[in-house]
This record gives structure tokens, sequence and C-alpha cells, in this order.
């Protein structure tokens, strides 16, 4: 952050207080906005430390998060609830009427409430960069993990989400399409935020749908289709190309075909000369010879 560092603008990296890379710099994008401290990582224990001095001594003075001045960092700000009560939706939809549309729609409108489903589960592994194969079920209730991480795919990490949940302060739609309509399995969620510190509220998205859900049901069509219609496009494209090529190659070996027949006739041809001219020659040189 220093300007008049070398390292002005740019990300390192220390393991123990010694340096483990280069100076990175930062991306064009990224200059003069609020960076988030973030840390990625797989089949690992992280500490984090946010506080004042560092857990290991560096070879330069530098200020820890905590201990940053106020031209250096921008503090969030979260507004609790008037009531000191925070919110957890339970939507009851019939399954493939557009649940997930609607709650796309709602997380639009409603930026502080956090998805809590299967389908959440779901696109945190992917975004984290796990494989998973083509062609699983795509049904966004109950979707076919098959990332072969055992916790993922017995439902470990769900579990685990649904517990540390209630712990955080914050507000949730539980889509569970499935478990909102049995009786059984939603006392068994409702349970969970049996604290005070939440206040539970069932939404039915049944019915006439608003004239919003109704415009971006027709947007998402349209996007389908024009997405199916693009890659339809794409593949004609690379089929003419393959073609193209195919034409060219064809033509190519026709070509050399040609040359082949061309450079073997000419072969037959200069080896027929050279036979007719040492023929003569034999027959010349014999009649010298019964001559003498």
């Amino acid at each position: 952050l220093d300007k008049d560092s070398p390292n002005y603008q740019t990300l390192s990296l220390f393991k123990d207080g010694k340096r483990a890379s280069q100076p990175q710099p930062l991306p064009d994008c990224l200059k003069g906005k609020t960076l988030y401290p973030h840390v990625s990582y797989k089949n690992a224990t992280v500490h984090v430390n946010f506080g004042s001095t560092p857990m290991a001594p560096l070879p330069f003075t530098c200020r820890m998060v905590q201990d940053a001045t106020k031209a250096d960092v921008e503090v969030s700000t979260h507004k609790a609830p008037d009531d000191g009560k925070y919110d957890v939706v339970f939507p009851v939809s019939l399954p493939d009427e557009g649940s997930f549309d609607w709650l796309d729609l709602f997380l639009e409108k409603n930026p502080t409430y956090t998805e809590l489903s299967d389908r959440m589960v779901l696109d945190w592994a992917e975004k984290s960069g796990l494989w998973r194969p083509k062609g699983s079920n795509s049904c966004n209730d109950k979707p076919d993990m098959h990332f072969q991480v055992p916790e993922l795919d017995d439902s470990s990490v769900r579990r685990a989400v649904y517990s540390i949940a209630p712990l955080q302060a914050r507000n949730y739609v539980v889509m569970e399409v499935k478990s909102n309509l049995i009786e059984d399995e939603r006392k068994e969620i409702l349970n969970r935020f049996s604290t005070g510190t939440f206040k539970k509220t069932a939404l039915v998205t049944m019915g006439e749908p608003t004239a919003d859900f109704k415009k971006r049901t027709t947007e998402l069509v349209l996007k389908q289709k024009q997405e199916a219609s693009d890659k339809t496009f794409e593949l004609q494209q690379l089929e003419a190309q393959r073609k193209k090529l195919m034409e060219k190659k064809v033509k190519e070996m026709e070509n050399m075909r040609k040359a082949l027949e061309k450079a073997k006739k000419k072969a037959e041809k200069q080896a027929e000369k050279e036979a007719n001219k040492k023929a003569a020659e034999e027959k010349k040189t014999a009649e010298a010879a019964a001559k003498a």
C-alpha cells in the first residue's frame, strides 16, 4: 500500500516469516479497490491471524489487518434487525414449478439472505474447482453430487452446514422443496432454529405468479432458447469447418496422387528411353564386332 515502495500494488506470500514468493502485481481491475482477505485450501487446516502482531517476525515493518490505518481499510457495517431476531424463511412450493427460479429472484431482491439448500452446496463445490461428471442429475432440490469426495457425496458437508448455520446470526432461506412439504422433515429443520435469535416464516409460493416472476421466467426461457440456438449455430460452424478441412485434405491427397502418377510415368519413360539407348549401343557394338 505504500506508494513509495517498489512493491506498491503487489501481493506477497510469506511462510513462517520468510518470503515464499516474489511480489505479484495486482491486476489493473483490482487496483484501488477494497480487497477482502481470502484463503483457498484443500485437505488442510488453516489458522488465520487477524490480530495486531504477526505470528512470526517479518524482514520489514508491516501493519496487520487489526492495526491498519483508516485510510488503508474499509470497514463494512452490519445492521442488526430492529427486534433483534433474524428471519429464517421456509418456502412452501411444488416440485418442478419454478421454485428455484423464484428463489433466485428472492435473493436478488433480498441480498442479506443466505441460501441453505443442496443446490448451494453443489454450487459451492463447483466454484471450488471440484470435478463432477457430466450428465449427473440436474435436480436442484436433491442433485446427485458424484464429486467422488466422500464428505460431499454422503451429505456430510450438507449436515455440517445445517449444524453451523443456527450458530451464525443472519437471515436464511431454507430451500428444501420436498422436506418443507413433509411434516417430520420440516420439524427437524425448524428445531435447528429454535433459539430466540431467529423468527421462522413460512412463505407459500403457489398460485398466480407475480408480474416480475413472469417477466423473469420469460427472460429465462428466451435465454435458454438463445443459448440453444447459439449452440446449434456453433455446431453448424464446426461441422462446416470440418467438411472444409476434409475437402481440402481430399484435394491435397488427389493432387499428391496425380503428382506421384506423373512422376511414375516420367520415370518409366526415362527408363524406357535409357533401355532403348542401351539396346541401340549394344546393337552397334555387335555390328562392329561382326565386321571385324
